[in-house]
């Protein structure tokens, strides 16, 4: 199909480790406690930029477990494709501030 980009041949779940493959990407959230870290050069962005390794960690978690799902069934894990990812944004979480009331 066009649009389609054929997978790589020599990449595996298990060999990827998410802290040296994640590149950093900017975020327009405080800069309080981040390290000093230089933006990467593919981004335009003059500010400190973290990895998010955490959620790498997490998306490499679920291809592990995706490729697991495929073996137990039976399939050929060697010519697995990720059709399509969606991340939805977490809901709000309320504050609440614990502070007597006055009786």
């Amino acid at each position: 199909n066009a649009g389609q980009s054929s997978p790589p041949s020599s990449f595996s779940v298990s060999s990827r480790t998410p802290a040296s493959q994640v590149r950093r990407v900017p975020s327009r959230s405080p800069q309080e406690c981040r390290g000093q870290s230089s933006p990467p050069s593919s981004f335009s962005v003059s500010s400190r930029t973290p990895k998010p390794v955490k959620s790498a960690e997490f998306l490499l978690g679920l291809l592990k477990n995706a490729e697991a799902n495929a073996d137990t069934k039976g399939l050929d894990t060697s010519n697995l494709i990720v059709k399509h990812i969606q991340v939805n944004q977490a809901p709000k979480q309320r504050r609440r501030t614990y502070r007597a009331h006055n009786l």
